[in-house]
């Protein structure tokens, strides 16, 4: 328990520095916070994400699809907000 803490406290200190020392720090500390987020879910639901990457590993093209469909849409969802941002 005790090195997760301590590994913990080590991320949390190289995000606040990289927050306070570069330009673009708020863009890391977003970035950073987004990925503990999705590093805490798949963590919690541990079992869910198994059940997905088997299902993957027996219908590999079915994954593929799904995962350019995604990509396409989270594409399209990030033209459209950098285009609203700019405005």
């Amino acid at each position: 328990m005790k090195k997760n803490i301590t590994r913990s406290v080590m991320i949390m200190l190289v995000i606040i520095a990289c927050t306070l020392f570069m330009s673009d720090g708020l863009i890391y500390l977003v970035t950073s916070l987004m990925a503990l987020v999705i590093m805490g879910a798949i963590r919690h639901n541990r079992s869910r994400v198994m059940q997905m990457t088997r299902w993957a590993k027996a219908h590999p093209k079915k994954a593929q699809v799904f995962s350019t469909v995604v990509q396409i849409a989270l594409l399209a969802l990030g033209i459209m907000a950098g285009y609203n941002f700019k405005n």
